[in-house]
């Protein structure tokens, strides 16, 4: 059963609900109040109570020798083919070419909520979508360029006032 929460559309279990239940739905935070810096999107599951980092990668489908793959939001603790937040498309590398089926405006959404695709699915991306992936990669380059001149400026304005300090603890 899917319930819609503000921007995002999450599952609930499959055992019966009465309408009048209210369910905890899960809850979106910013990833910087955790102090989780390497993922930008996480997830406060109710029904787990933990917190956990979302990714976009590879959920594998098909036969024995015979791969497909679906491209889907999960939370990183889920397992390659379980649970997973949403569909976003398709992958199939038998084909020639390899067949590549991506929804585009999913994809933006969840880069843009801050959920981090795995190598694979980043070069699946830049395939079906030239300029998505770099134009993210260039943002964050430029600030963190911005952010290193501007500590540069700051160091320079104050004279260097932390080197005589060094130099006075290396004398004793």
């Amino acid at each position: 059963m899917r319930v819609p929460t503000g921007n995002l559309d999450f599952i609930l279990p499959p055992f019966g609900l009465s309408p009048g239940l209210a369910i905890p739905s899960p809850t979106l935070y910013p990833a910087a109040r955790f102090g989780v810096l390497s993922y930008g999107l996480v997830l406060k599951n109710p029904f787990r109570g933990v917190i956990v980092a979302v990714v976009l990668r590879l959920a594998r489908l098909g036969k024995h020798k015979a791969p497909a793959y679906r491209v889907v939001a999960t939370e990183k603790q889920n397992k390659r083919d379980g649970k997973f937040l949403e569909v976003l498309g398709t992958y199939n590398p038998l084909t020639s070419p390899a067949q590549i089926v991506l929804k585009e405006d999913r994809i933006k959404k969840w880069l843009s909520l801050g959920a981090m695709p795995t190598s694979v699915v980043r070069s699946l991306i830049k395939r079906s979508f030239p300029g998505v992936i770099e134009g993210r990669e260039d943002h964050k380059k430029k600030k963190i360029q911005e952010a290193r001149r501007k500590r540069k400026e700051r160091t320079a304005k104050s004279g260097g006032a932390k080197k005589p300090a060094a130099k006075a603890k290396a004398a004793k």
